[in-house]
């Protein structure tokens, strides 16, 4: 009896991952946990972002938060870092946001994983330093990573860009 493995991870991550298992002959289901979708409140995040200008880096968590900041954001300041918590959202920026040459941006590389942790080591091996930061995310989410700042002596702030809504019925 084949076993089928139901992909949950949302997005176009999981449904290419559900390809790609039905492609190598596996039995995949994609079956999202949850949604991403717009900004719940645009006007507060298009503000927000709006000032980005006013923080040392802006850390987007996944290319769902790039895909919804993108266009509510005006022209990047070059001095404001960009923080990608890997490749896949590196990808998505250097494709959807018009970076200035000498903007520097600061990514776990290809094949070194991803997430938290793997962004706050390429934080570290970069030798920047961030007092103002700024946390592009879903409603809840990337808690450590913010602690990681605030324990470095900077200020965060999140704003909610690609909340994450109930699962599809």
């Amino acid at each position: 009896m084949a076993r089928l493995a139901i992909v949950t991870r949302p997005g176009q991550a999981g449904e290419r991952l559900a390809e790609e298992l039905l492609r190598r002959g596996g039995d995949a289901l994609w079956w999202p946990a949850f949604m991403i979708g717009p900004a719940p409140d645009e006007f507060r995040a298009r503000s927000v972002l709006a000032r980005v200008a006013e923080h040392d880096l802006v850390i987007f968590v996944s290319p769902a938060a790039v895909h919804a900041a993108a266009p509510l954001l005006q022209d990047w300041p070059t001095a404001t870092a960009i923080g990608a918590v890997g490749h896949a959202t590196a990808l998505a920026i250097a494709e959807l946001i018009p970076v200035p040459t000498g903007t520097p941006i600061v990514a776990p590389s290809a094949g070194s994983g991803a997430g938290s942790e793997a962004f706050w080591d390429a934080w570290q091996r970069s030798g920047s330093t961030a007092n103002r930061v700024l946390i592009l995310r879903a409603q809840a989410g990337r808690e450590w990573l913010a602690r990681r700042f605030a324990d470095a002596g900077g200020r965060h702030g999140q704003v909610t860009i690609a909340p994450s809504a109930a699962a599809p019925a």
